[in-house]
Protein backbone atom coordinates (compact mmCIF):
# COMPACT_ATOMS: atom_id res chain seq x y z
CA UNK A 1 0.00 0.00 0.00
CA UNK A 2 2.79 2.44 0.90
CA UNK A 3 4.57 1.86 -2.42
CA UNK A 4 1.32 2.51 -4.30
CA UNK A 5 0.81 5.82 -2.48
CA UNK A 6 4.35 6.96 -3.32
CA UNK A 7 3.80 6.17 -7.00
CA UNK A 8 0.58 8.21 -6.98
CA UNK A 9 2.33 11.21 -5.35
CA UNK A 10 5.19 11.11 -7.86
CA UNK A 11 2.68 10.90 -10.70
CA UNK A 12 0.81 14.01 -9.43
CA UNK A 13 4.01 15.99 -8.83
CA UNK A 14 5.03 15.48 -12.44
CA UNK A 15 2.07 17.67 -13.50
CA UNK A 16 2.69 20.66 -11.17
CA UNK A 17 4.69 22.82 -13.65
CA UNK A 18 1.93 22.55 -16.24
CA UNK A 19 -0.77 23.39 -13.65
CA UNK A 20 1.15 26.45 -12.45
CA UNK A 21 1.67 27.64 -15.99
CA UNK A 22 -1.98 27.27 -16.89
CA UNK A 23 -3.45 28.59 -13.65
CA UNK A 24 -1.56 31.88 -13.12
CA UNK A 25 -1.78 34.50 -15.83
CA UNK A 26 1.23 36.35 -14.35
CA UNK A 27 3.59 33.40 -15.00
CA UNK A 28 5.32 33.83 -18.35
CA UNK A 29 6.76 30.32 -18.77
CA UNK A 30 8.36 27.27 -17.08
CA UNK A 31 11.19 24.87 -17.49
CA UNK A 32 11.27 21.48 -15.73
CA UNK A 33 14.25 19.57 -14.49
CA UNK A 34 17.43 20.02 -12.57
CA UNK A 35 19.02 23.41 -13.06
CA UNK A 36 15.91 24.78 -14.79
CA UNK A 37 15.78 28.51 -15.55
CA UNK A 38 13.74 30.31 -12.85
CA UNK A 39 10.12 30.97 -13.76
CA UNK A 40 9.75 34.41 -15.34
CA UNK A 41 7.21 36.88 -13.96
CA UNK A 42 4.98 38.37 -16.65
CA UNK A 43 5.55 42.13 -17.13
CA UNK A 44 2.20 43.95 -16.88
CA UNK A 45 2.98 47.59 -15.99
CA UNK A 46 4.27 50.18 -18.40
CA UNK A 47 8.00 50.58 -17.84
CA UNK A 48 8.25 47.54 -15.54
CA UNK A 49 11.50 45.60 -15.75
CA UNK A 50 11.30 41.82 -16.34
CA UNK A 51 12.18 39.59 -13.38
CA UNK A 52 11.59 36.12 -11.97
CA UNK A 53 9.03 34.92 -9.46
CA UNK A 54 11.90 34.26 -7.07
CA UNK A 55 12.59 38.00 -7.12
CA UNK A 56 9.00 39.15 -7.04
CA UNK A 57 6.34 38.90 -4.37
CA UNK A 58 3.07 39.97 -5.97
CA UNK A 59 2.09 41.77 -2.74
CA UNK A 60 5.17 44.00 -2.92
CA UNK A 61 6.30 46.31 -5.69
CA UNK A 62 9.51 48.36 -5.82
CA UNK A 63 10.13 51.64 -7.58
CA UNK A 64 13.25 49.97 -8.96
CA UNK A 65 10.99 47.51 -10.80
CA UNK A 66 10.05 50.50 -12.96
CA UNK A 67 13.54 51.81 -13.57
CA UNK A 68 14.19 54.11 -10.60
CA UNK A 69 17.93 54.29 -9.90
CA UNK A 70 18.18 56.03 -6.53
CA UNK A 71 21.69 57.40 -7.02
CA UNK A 72 20.82 61.03 -6.20
CA UNK A 73 21.78 62.12 -9.72
CA UNK A 74 19.34 60.37 -12.05
CA UNK A 75 15.91 61.98 -12.37
CA UNK A 76 13.65 59.21 -11.05
CA UNK A 77 10.35 61.10 -11.38
CA UNK A 78 8.94 59.18 -14.37
CA UNK A 79 9.94 55.78 -12.98
CA UNK A 80 8.40 56.45 -9.57
CA UNK A 81 5.20 57.80 -11.10
CA UNK A 82 4.96 54.68 -13.27
CA UNK A 83 5.26 52.54 -10.14
CA UNK A 84 2.56 54.54 -8.37
CA UNK A 85 0.21 54.40 -11.34
CA UNK A 86 0.64 50.63 -11.67
CA UNK A 87 0.23 50.00 -7.94
CA UNK A 88 -2.63 47.58 -7.38
CA UNK A 89 -5.10 47.66 -4.50
CA UNK A 90 -3.67 45.68 -1.60
CA UNK A 91 -0.04 46.21 -2.64
CA UNK A 92 2.95 47.74 -0.88
CA UNK A 93 5.31 50.01 -2.83
CA UNK A 94 8.85 50.21 -1.46
CA UNK A 95 11.65 52.68 -2.08
CA UNK A 96 14.84 50.67 -1.39
CA UNK A 97 17.82 52.41 0.18
CA UNK A 98 19.10 55.22 -2.00
CA UNK A 99 18.43 58.84 -2.97
CA UNK A 100 15.60 59.40 -5.45
CA UNK A 101 15.67 62.75 -7.24
CA UNK A 102 12.22 64.01 -8.30
CA UNK A 103 11.38 67.15 -10.26
CA UNK A 104 7.60 66.92 -10.49
CA UNK A 105 4.61 66.01 -8.36
CA UNK A 106 4.05 62.31 -7.60
CA UNK A 107 0.37 61.36 -7.54
CA UNK A 108 -1.55 58.38 -6.19
CA UNK A 109 -5.25 58.43 -7.01
CA UNK A 110 -8.18 56.14 -6.31
CA UNK A 111 -6.25 53.33 -4.57
CA UNK A 112 -7.42 51.16 -1.67
CA UNK A 113 -5.45 49.22 0.98
CA UNK A 114 -1.99 50.32 -0.11
CA UNK A 115 1.27 51.09 1.67
CA UNK A 116 4.22 53.29 0.68
CA UNK A 117 7.49 52.53 2.44
CA UNK A 118 10.30 55.02 1.79
CA UNK A 119 13.42 53.38 3.13
CA UNK A 120 15.32 55.45 0.60
CA UNK A 121 15.13 59.25 0.53
CA UNK A 122 12.97 61.21 -1.92
CA UNK A 123 14.74 64.46 -2.79
CA UNK A 124 12.46 67.10 -4.36
CA UNK A 125 14.01 69.74 -6.57
CA UNK A 126 12.98 72.14 -9.32
CA UNK A 127 10.16 74.67 -9.58
CA UNK A 128 7.35 72.97 -7.68
CA UNK A 129 5.05 75.81 -6.68
CA UNK A 130 1.49 74.42 -6.65
CA UNK A 131 0.20 74.88 -3.10
CA UNK A 132 -2.73 72.57 -3.88
CA UNK A 133 -0.45 69.66 -4.70
CA UNK A 134 2.63 68.14 -3.11
CA UNK A 135 5.82 66.22 -3.72
CA UNK A 136 3.48 63.33 -2.87
CA UNK A 137 -0.19 63.99 -3.70
CA UNK A 138 -2.66 61.37 -2.43
CA UNK A 139 -6.25 61.85 -3.58
CA UNK A 140 -9.48 59.84 -3.37
CA UNK A 141 -7.74 56.92 -1.65
CA UNK A 142 -8.86 54.68 1.21
CA UNK A 143 -6.89 52.72 3.82
CA UNK A 144 -3.43 54.04 3.02
CA UNK A 145 -0.25 53.80 5.10
CA UNK A 146 2.71 56.06 4.30
CA UNK A 147 6.19 55.87 5.84
CA UNK A 148 7.65 59.11 4.44
CA UNK A 149 11.28 60.04 3.86
CA UNK A 150 11.22 63.35 1.97
CA UNK A 151 14.29 65.49 2.57
CA UNK A 152 15.94 68.53 0.99
CA UNK A 153 17.47 71.23 3.15
CA UNK A 154 18.20 73.31 0.02
CA UNK A 155 14.73 73.13 -1.55
CA UNK A 156 13.72 76.49 -3.01
CA UNK A 157 10.16 75.84 -4.12
CA UNK A 158 6.77 76.42 -2.50
CA UNK A 159 4.79 73.18 -2.59
CA UNK A 160 3.81 70.79 0.20
CA UNK A 161 5.80 67.68 0.99
CA UNK A 162 2.58 65.62 1.30
CA UNK A 163 -0.87 66.80 0.22
CA UNK A 164 -4.02 64.79 1.00
CA UNK A 165 -7.41 65.30 -0.63
CA UNK A 166 -10.68 63.38 -0.23
CA UNK A 167 -8.93 60.47 1.49
CA UNK A 168 -10.27 58.10 4.16
CA UNK A 169 -8.28 56.24 6.81
CA UNK A 170 -4.74 57.37 6.03
CA UNK A 171 -1.78 56.74 8.34
CA UNK A 172 1.49 58.70 8.06
CA UNK A 173 3.87 56.89 10.38
CA UNK A 174 7.45 56.91 11.68
CA UNK A 175 8.96 58.94 8.86
CA UNK A 176 10.97 62.06 8.06
CA UNK A 177 9.84 65.23 6.30
CA UNK A 178 12.64 67.80 6.32
CA UNK A 179 12.15 70.62 3.81
CA UNK A 180 13.62 74.08 3.92
CA UNK A 181 10.75 76.55 4.14
CA UNK A 182 10.86 79.60 1.93
CA UNK A 183 7.31 80.85 1.50
CA UNK A 184 4.50 82.46 3.47
CA UNK A 185 1.64 81.33 1.23
CA UNK A 186 0.35 78.27 3.05
CA UNK A 187 2.50 75.28 2.12
CA UNK A 188 3.33 72.61 4.66
CA UNK A 189 5.09 69.40 5.51
CA UNK A 190 1.64 67.75 5.48
CA UNK A 191 -1.33 69.69 4.11
CA UNK A 192 -4.76 68.15 4.75
CA UNK A 193 -7.26 68.90 2.00
CA UNK A 194 -11.04 68.79 1.81
CA UNK A 195 -13.05 65.71 2.80
CA UNK A 196 -10.17 64.03 4.60
CA UNK A 197 -11.37 61.79 7.42
CA UNK A 198 -9.74 59.26 9.71
CA UNK A 199 -6.13 60.49 9.51
CA UNK A 200 -3.37 59.40 11.91
CA UNK A 201 -0.02 61.24 11.86
CA UNK A 202 2.28 59.53 14.37
CA UNK A 203 5.96 59.18 15.18
CA UNK A 204 7.34 61.49 12.48
CA UNK A 205 10.10 64.09 12.38
CA UNK A 206 8.73 67.12 10.51
CA UNK A 207 10.74 70.25 9.78
CA UNK A 208 8.86 72.62 7.54
CA UNK A 209 7.32 76.09 7.78
CA UNK A 210 3.79 74.94 8.42
CA UNK A 211 4.30 71.50 9.86
CA UNK A 212 0.72 70.20 9.57
CA UNK A 213 -1.92 72.44 7.98
CA UNK A 214 -5.67 72.48 7.35
CA UNK A 215 -6.43 75.73 5.54
CA UNK A 216 -10.19 76.39 5.63
CA UNK A 217 -11.46 73.40 3.65
CA UNK A 218 -14.67 71.48 4.27
CA UNK A 219 -15.20 67.94 5.49
CA UNK A 220 -12.15 67.47 7.71
CA UNK A 221 -12.75 65.24 10.76
CA UNK A 222 -11.20 62.46 12.79
CA UNK A 223 -7.59 63.70 12.74
CA UNK A 224 -5.01 62.46 15.29
CA UNK A 225 -1.54 64.02 15.51
CA UNK A 226 0.39 61.98 18.06
CA UNK A 227 4.02 61.69 19.20
CA UNK A 228 5.68 63.70 16.42
CA UNK A 229 8.69 66.01 16.62
CA UNK A 230 7.82 69.19 14.71
CA UNK A 231 10.66 71.64 14.25
CA UNK A 232 10.70 75.20 12.92
CA UNK A 233 13.15 76.94 10.66
CA UNK A 234 15.47 78.31 13.33
CA UNK A 235 18.45 76.26 12.14
CA UNK A 236 17.78 77.36 8.55
CA UNK A 237 17.72 81.05 9.56
CA UNK A 238 14.14 81.60 8.35
CA UNK A 239 11.67 84.02 9.93
CA UNK A 240 8.60 82.88 8.01
CA UNK A 241 5.16 82.77 9.60
CA UNK A 242 4.45 79.06 9.35
CA UNK A 243 2.80 77.33 12.31
CA UNK A 244 3.65 73.88 13.63
CA UNK A 245 0.07 72.50 13.72
CA UNK A 246 -2.66 74.70 12.27
CA UNK A 247 -6.30 73.56 12.00
CA UNK A 248 -7.72 76.71 10.45
CA UNK A 249 -11.37 76.35 9.40
CA UNK A 250 -13.09 79.70 10.13
CA UNK A 251 -15.80 79.09 7.50
CA UNK A 252 -15.64 75.27 7.25
CA UNK A 253 -15.74 73.75 10.72
CA UNK A 254 -13.36 70.84 11.35
CA UNK A 255 -14.21 68.37 14.12
CA UNK A 256 -12.93 65.51 16.27
CA UNK A 257 -9.22 66.34 16.44
CA UNK A 258 -6.58 65.00 18.86
CA UNK A 259 -3.16 66.64 19.20
CA UNK A 260 -1.14 64.82 21.84
CA UNK A 261 2.39 64.10 23.08
CA UNK A 262 4.11 66.06 20.31
CA UNK A 263 7.41 67.89 20.73
CA UNK A 264 7.48 71.32 19.09
CA UNK A 265 10.48 73.65 19.04
CA UNK A 266 12.76 75.87 16.96
CA UNK A 267 10.30 78.50 15.71
CA UNK A 268 11.29 82.16 15.25
CA UNK A 269 8.89 85.08 15.74
CA UNK A 270 8.05 87.31 12.78
CA UNK A 271 7.90 90.96 13.88
CA UNK A 272 6.02 91.95 10.71
CA UNK A 273 3.25 89.39 11.23
CA UNK A 274 3.47 88.21 14.85
CA UNK A 275 1.07 85.29 14.54
CA UNK A 276 3.41 82.34 14.62
CA UNK A 277 1.66 79.63 16.59
CA UNK A 278 2.77 76.19 17.75
CA UNK A 279 -0.77 74.75 17.87
CA UNK A 280 -3.59 76.81 16.38
CA UNK A 281 -7.32 76.03 16.05
CA UNK A 282 -9.98 78.22 14.42
CA UNK A 283 -13.66 77.24 14.45
CA UNK A 284 -13.02 73.62 15.43
CA UNK A 285 -15.33 71.53 17.58
CA UNK A 286 -14.70 68.46 19.76
CA UNK A 287 -10.92 68.44 20.12
CA UNK A 288 -8.21 67.68 22.64
CA UNK A 289 -4.74 69.24 22.99
CA UNK A 290 -2.95 67.13 25.58
CA UNK A 291 0.56 66.48 26.94
CA UNK A 292 2.51 68.33 24.25
CA UNK A 293 5.92 69.91 24.92
CA UNK A 294 6.62 73.31 23.34
CA UNK A 295 9.98 75.01 23.86
CA UNK A 296 12.74 77.11 22.26
CA UNK A 297 10.18 79.12 20.35
CA UNK A 298 9.46 82.87 20.19
CA UNK A 299 5.77 82.41 19.59
CA UNK A 300 2.28 81.75 20.87
CA UNK A 301 2.22 78.19 22.07
CA UNK A 302 -1.51 77.36 21.83
CA UNK A 303 -4.01 79.70 20.16
CA UNK A 304 -7.76 78.96 19.86
CA UNK A 305 -10.23 81.28 18.13
CA UNK A 306 -13.25 81.86 15.85
CA UNK A 307 -16.12 79.90 17.34
CA UNK A 308 -14.28 76.83 18.65
CA UNK A 309 -16.16 74.80 21.25
CA UNK A 310 -16.20 71.55 23.21
CA UNK A 311 -12.47 71.15 23.82
CA UNK A 312 -9.87 70.27 26.44
CA UNK A 313 -6.33 71.71 26.76
CA UNK A 314 -4.61 69.64 29.44
CA UNK A 315 -1.19 68.66 30.72
CA UNK A 316 0.92 70.60 28.23
CA UNK A 317 4.44 71.83 29.08
CA UNK A 318 5.13 75.20 27.50
CA UNK A 319 8.13 77.49 27.35
CA UNK A 320 7.15 80.11 24.81
CA UNK A 321 8.35 83.65 24.25
CA UNK A 322 5.03 85.44 23.71
CA UNK A 323 1.95 83.65 25.08
CA UNK A 324 1.26 80.27 26.62
CA UNK A 325 -2.44 79.58 25.95
CA UNK A 326 -4.55 82.20 24.16
CA UNK A 327 -8.33 81.88 23.79
CA UNK A 328 -9.12 84.96 21.74
CA UNK A 329 -11.85 85.77 19.24
CA UNK A 330 -14.63 88.06 18.10
CA UNK A 331 -16.91 85.00 17.90
CA UNK A 332 -18.27 82.97 20.79
CA UNK A 333 -15.96 80.30 22.22
CA UNK A 334 -17.60 77.95 24.71
CA UNK A 335 -17.63 74.71 26.67
CA UNK A 336 -13.97 74.08 27.36
CA UNK A 337 -11.47 73.05 30.03
CA UNK A 338 -7.92 74.34 30.47
CA UNK A 339 -6.23 72.34 33.20
CA UNK A 340 -2.93 71.14 34.63
CA UNK A 341 -0.71 72.94 32.12
CA UNK A 342 2.77 74.11 33.13
CA UNK A 343 3.68 77.38 31.42
CA UNK A 344 6.98 79.23 31.81
CA UNK A 345 7.40 82.38 29.75
CA UNK A 346 10.98 83.53 29.22
CA UNK A 347 11.77 87.07 28.12
CA UNK A 348 9.73 88.04 25.07
CA UNK A 349 11.45 89.37 21.94
CA UNK A 350 12.01 93.14 22.22
CA UNK A 351 9.45 93.96 19.53
CA UNK A 352 6.67 92.41 21.63
CA UNK A 353 7.48 93.74 25.08
CA UNK A 354 5.23 96.82 24.95
CA UNK A 355 1.83 95.21 25.41
CA UNK A 356 1.66 91.60 24.35
CA UNK A 357 1.36 88.18 25.84
CA UNK A 358 0.20 86.27 28.89
CA UNK A 359 0.51 82.85 30.45
CA UNK A 360 -3.20 82.21 29.85
CA UNK A 361 -5.50 84.78 28.26
CA UNK A 362 -9.27 84.58 27.64
CA UNK A 363 -10.18 87.58 25.55
CA UNK A 364 -13.11 88.61 23.35
CA UNK A 365 -14.16 92.03 22.10
CA UNK A 366 -17.81 90.90 22.22
CA UNK A 367 -18.72 91.79 18.65
CA UNK A 368 -22.38 90.79 18.19
CA UNK A 369 -22.56 90.05 21.93
CA UNK A 370 -20.39 86.96 21.58
CA UNK A 371 -18.51 85.87 24.68
CA UNK A 372 -16.18 83.29 26.09
CA UNK A 373 -18.48 81.20 28.23
CA UNK A 374 -19.00 77.91 30.09
CA UNK A 375 -15.41 77.13 30.92
CA UNK A 376 -13.05 75.90 33.60
CA UNK A 377 -9.45 77.07 34.10
CA UNK A 378 -8.00 74.93 36.89
CA UNK A 379 -4.74 73.59 38.26
CA UNK A 380 -2.38 75.46 35.93
CA UNK A 381 1.08 76.63 37.00
CA UNK A 382 2.21 79.89 35.37
CA UNK A 383 5.72 81.30 35.82
CA UNK A 384 6.79 84.62 34.35
CA UNK A 385 10.05 86.33 33.53
CA UNK A 386 11.12 89.70 32.15
CA UNK A 387 9.42 91.41 29.26
CA UNK A 388 5.82 92.57 29.00
CA UNK A 389 3.98 89.51 30.16
CA UNK A 390 0.90 89.06 32.30
CA UNK A 391 -0.09 85.93 34.17
CA UNK A 392 -3.76 84.94 33.88
CA UNK A 393 -6.09 87.35 32.06
CA UNK A 394 -9.86 87.01 31.51
CA UNK A 395 -11.92 89.74 29.80
CA UNK A 396 -15.74 89.73 29.44
CA UNK A 397 -16.13 86.05 30.27
CA UNK A 398 -19.30 84.33 31.47
CA UNK A 399 -20.29 81.24 33.45
CA UNK A 400 -16.81 80.03 34.36
CA UNK A 401 -14.58 78.71 37.10
CA UNK A 402 -11.01 79.88 37.67
CA UNK A 403 -9.54 77.81 40.48
CA UNK A 404 -6.41 76.25 41.97
CA UNK A 405 -4.01 78.06 39.64
CA UNK A 406 -0.56 79.25 40.74
CA UNK A 407 0.78 82.45 39.15
CA UNK A 408 4.25 83.80 40.00
CA UNK A 409 6.92 86.14 38.70
CA UNK A 410 5.15 88.16 36.00
CA UNK A 411 6.37 91.76 35.59
CA UNK A 412 2.86 93.09 34.93
CA UNK A 413 -0.54 91.88 36.17
CA UNK A 414 -0.42 88.44 37.71
CA UNK A 415 -4.20 87.93 37.80
CA UNK A 416 -6.52 90.23 35.83
CA UNK A 417 -10.27 89.72 35.43
CA UNK A 418 -12.52 92.51 34.10
CA UNK A 419 -14.53 93.64 31.04
CA UNK A 420 -12.86 94.08 27.68
CA UNK A 421 -10.96 97.35 27.64
CA UNK A 422 -12.03 100.15 25.32
CA UNK A 423 -15.37 98.71 24.15
CA UNK A 424 -19.00 98.92 25.21
CA UNK A 425 -18.99 95.42 26.65
CA UNK A 426 -20.50 93.92 29.76
CA UNK A 427 -18.64 92.96 32.87
CA UNK A 428 -17.71 89.29 33.47
CA UNK A 429 -20.76 87.38 34.69
CA UNK A 430 -21.21 84.32 36.94
CA UNK A 431 -17.51 83.69 37.54
CA UNK A 432 -16.16 81.67 40.47
CA UNK A 433 -12.56 82.55 41.38
CA UNK A 434 -11.30 80.26 44.11
CA UNK A 435 -8.17 78.80 45.69
CA UNK A 436 -5.70 80.53 43.37
CA UNK A 437 -2.23 81.64 44.47
CA UNK A 438 -0.70 84.81 42.95
CA UNK A 439 2.61 86.28 44.07
CA UNK A 440 5.77 88.18 43.02
CA UNK A 441 4.11 89.97 40.10
CA UNK A 442 4.09 93.67 39.16
CA UNK A 443 0.45 93.89 40.21
CA UNK A 444 -0.60 90.67 41.78
CA UNK A 445 -4.30 90.95 41.09
CA UNK A 446 -6.85 93.20 39.43
CA UNK A 447 -10.44 92.01 39.67
CA UNK A 448 -13.22 94.06 38.12
CA UNK A 449 -10.86 96.96 37.48
CA UNK A 450 -9.95 97.30 41.16
CA UNK A 451 -6.94 96.11 43.09
CA UNK A 452 -9.14 94.22 45.52
CA UNK A 453 -12.66 92.90 45.70
CA UNK A 454 -14.92 92.47 42.68
CA UNK A 455 -17.22 94.86 40.88
CA UNK A 456 -18.80 92.59 38.27
CA UNK A 457 -21.97 90.53 38.30
CA UNK A 458 -22.26 87.51 40.59
CA UNK A 459 -18.53 87.15 41.14
CA UNK A 460 -17.44 84.67 43.80
CA UNK A 461 -13.79 85.25 44.76
CA UNK A 462 -13.12 82.70 47.52
CA UNK A 463 -10.03 81.53 49.42
CA UNK A 464 -7.52 83.06 47.01
CA UNK A 465 -3.99 83.80 48.22
CA UNK A 466 -3.23 87.19 46.69
CA UNK A 467 0.06 88.63 47.91
CA UNK A 468 0.99 92.28 47.68
CA UNK A 469 4.03 93.06 45.54
CA UNK A 470 6.32 93.51 48.52
CA UNK A 471 5.35 90.31 50.31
Amino acid sequence: MRNNMMRVCLFLLSFIPAVVSAGNSNIAGTEVGKGATPIAFKVTGAGEIAQTVLDKNIKVSSVKDYGAVGDGVTNDTVAIQSAMTALQNGQKLIFPKGSYLVTNYLTISGKTNIELFMEGTVIPTGALSNVNSGVLFVTSCKNVTIHPNIVNAAFTSTTNAIRLNSDTNVQILDGVIDIKYNTKNGTAGIQIGANTTGLLIRGNFIRSGFGILVNDVAGVSGISVIDNEIVGQKEYGSTGTGDAIEINTPTNQASNIIVGQNRIHGYVADVVAPRIIAIGFANVTNFTIVENRIWDSEMEAIHIEDGSKNFVVKGNQISSGISGISISSNREISDFIISDNQITLPAAPAAFIADYGAGIVLNTNQVNANKIRRFSVTGNVLKGSKGGHRGLVAFSVEDGIISNNTVTGFPRQGFWVQKFIGAATTEPTNITITDNTVRDCGWNYIIGGLTSGASFNNARPLNNVLFDRNQ
